[in-house]
């Protein structure tokens, strides 16, 4: 009933939502010697799912197998990163706060769009109605 945009979105909050974890990850352990920060290029991962060939599975009822699509694939930076401290880890702490603004601003970005569809269907439903 939804589409495929709310798939999109769903998995677009997915995305985000790792991200988000990841850098809260790689904060935490800004004092840990040796660590090396993990990223997730989430947004490029799920511009490759969209563009894809559709090749799902025709789903005629509910209690079908549902192919939920993609994983994101998390990634470490590598340790000989611009920034590496002499302890080994390359956390910067002044890009993982930006990193988190920016997140935090796309994330609400799909949670608007999510609503504003969501407000569309409640509009159609109830003028059809009358």
């Amino acid at each position: 009933m939804l589409g495929g945009n709310f798939s999109i979105m769903e998995k677009a909050l997915e995305g985000a939502t790792l991200k988000h974890k990841l850098i809260s990850h790689n904060i935490a352990n800004v004092n840990t010697p040796g660590f090396k920060s993990y990223y997730v290029p989430f947004q490029e991962q799920l511009r490759q799912m969209i563009n894809q060939p559709k090749l799902g599975l025709k789903i005629t009822s509910p209690k079908h197998i549902h192919n939920s699509g993609m994983k994101y694939i998390v990634k470490q930076t590598p340790g000989d990163t611009i920034g590496a401290r002499v302890d080994g880890n390359n956390v910067d702490i002044d890009h993982e706060n930006a990193e988190m603004a920016k997140n935090a601003i796309y994330y609400n970005l799909v949670i608007n769009q999510i609503n504003k569809q969501i407000a569309i269907m409640k509009y159609v439903d109830s003028e059809g109605r009358r």
